[in-house]
């Protein structure tokens, strides 16, 4: 069992209404065949592609562990709760993917950008992306 909430079972239901796959036991994500998809084919069949129309970095699946875990914790989720949806067996192991975003840090980077772009200035220009 996953608890998903009611907006994602609604987008799974729209995809699977698309589907030509519809028996009970049919994977909602498969293959042709029936088989499960393999996760390298949807980083790059989907994943990828979505990225680079929206302008991102390409994401992976540690961009997502990572992305799941930092919101989680800072929206207040219990660190039990996360470690049990993430599939970890002590509630430290989240910690590994908490990134740190808070205030002071990211007053930090908007500082030193703005240094680095008054270099730039001066001997060109430079481009900042913001990565993982």
């Amino acid at each position: 069992m996953i608890p998903l909430a009611e907006q994602v079972l609604g987008l799974l239901y729209e995809w699977k209404l698309k589907s030509k796959k519809t028996r009970p036991d049919d994977l909602i994500f498969g293959t042709r065949n029936g088989k499960p998809e393999h996760s390298t084919n949807i980083l790059r069949r989907y994943i990828y592609p979505a990225c680079t129309a929206l302008g991102l970095p390409r994401a992976s699946w540690l961009t997502f562990r990572r992305t799941f875990s930092t919101w989680s914790h800072h929206k207040g989720v219990p660190s039990k709760t996360v470690a049990e949806l993430m599939g970890h067996s002590t509630v430290r192991t989240q910690f590994i993917y908490i990134q740190g975003v808070d205030e002071k840090k990211r007053r930090a980077a908007e500082l030193l950008a703005g240094e680095l772009a008054r270099i730039g200035q001066k001997s060109g220009p430079t481009g900042v992306k913001s990565v993982n």
